[in-house]
């Protein structure tokens, strides 16, 4: 199995208390790449693409990616930027928050030429990849033809407020998820961006997979206007921090899931291994010891 995750890490500045911040690595398309390349099994490569600029923490970057285990070959570089950066703040109750600079990142020039996808047996991106592209159509045309060639494709709807209006992220999803076998979907975001009922999203587009999320409430998968599976929640040890919880549940669920693992299963250890990330500061947590 072949996996491309694509979209853009930044440089995380992670608050650890007072004015004391932690220089670190992440980005919610390259945090499903780490947790997904720390559980696949041997026989799976997992890339991820990007685009970098030529610089020392372009450099860094790239090679702390590789370090993970991530295939880095896929990255593209260009001499006139940079990389993004923001700085995560957690509340006491784990709540985050983020401030942002990626004026500079080369990132968000990525889809200005179609990217080739069809090397690969699944491609996975979110709706920060797409937010942040200064253009989207070309990354629709990316997907378009990936998918008539026969890739999985895999959308996490990721809703950040920030980088663009509830209309705007409905738009995108409307034009993306025909082309999707697996999409993932919170009940914040299904209420936020205007989306009915999971029976009718998922009798729509009766070929998906729909994993529904609801955070304390558990998780759900639905297909053809059915549920098809559910689990509660895994209590957490303590909540500490709840970037990246998201993403580890969509890494773990895929390589379950398409390794032969039955739903419900897939789902559980996706619920579990969140539930590990959350009682980690930062969004890359060591997974040396980790079983799920």
């Amino acid at each position: 199995m072949k996996v491309l995750c694509f979209g853009e890490i930044m440089v995380e500045m992670a608050h650890h208390g007072a004015n004391d911040y932690k220089l670190q690595f992440a980005g919610d398309s390259f945090n499903v790449a780490y947790y997904m390349c720390k559980l696949k099994p041997a026989t799976w490569d997992v890339s991820y693409l990007s685009k970098v600029g030529t610089d020392h923490i372009s450099d860094t970057l790239v090679t702390f990616m590789a370090d993970t285990g991530v295939n880095t070959a896929p990255i593209q570089y260009t001499d006139d930027r940079t990389v993004g950066l923001f700085m995560l703040h957690t509340q006491a109750d784990g709540e985050k928050s983020y401030c942002y600079w990626r004026g500079q990142s080369a990132a968000k020039t990525l889809f200005d030429t179609p990217q080739d996808l069809t090397a690969y047996d699944l491609v996975s991106f979110s709706g920060i990849s797409a937010a942040v592209q200064d253009n989207r159509d070309g990354l629709i045309e990316s997907i378009k033809h990936a998918h008539a060639q026969g890739v999985k494709i895999a959308y996490d709807f990721n809703h950040r407020r920030q980088l663009w209006s509830p209309q705007t992220a409905k738009s995108f999803g409307d034009s993306i998820v025909p082309y999707c076998s697996i999409i993932k979907i919170s009940d914040e975001e299904q209420q936020f961006l205007g989306y009915g009922h999971l029976q009718g999203l998922s009798a729509a587009l009766p070929h998906a997979l729909w994993i529904y999320t609801k955070g304390a409430n558990g998780a759900e998968c639905w297909q053809n206007g059915t549920r098809i599976a559910g689990v509660p929640s895994v209590k957490p040890d303590a909540i500490v921090d709840t970037s990246a919880a998201g993403d580890s549940f969509k890494a773990a669920f895929c390589v379950h899931y398409l390794s032969g693992v039955p739903i419900e299963q897939s789902l559980q250890k996706a619920t579990t291994l969140a539930a590990k990330v959350i009682g980690f500061k930062g969004s890359i947590m060591d997974m040396d010891g980790i079983e799920i």
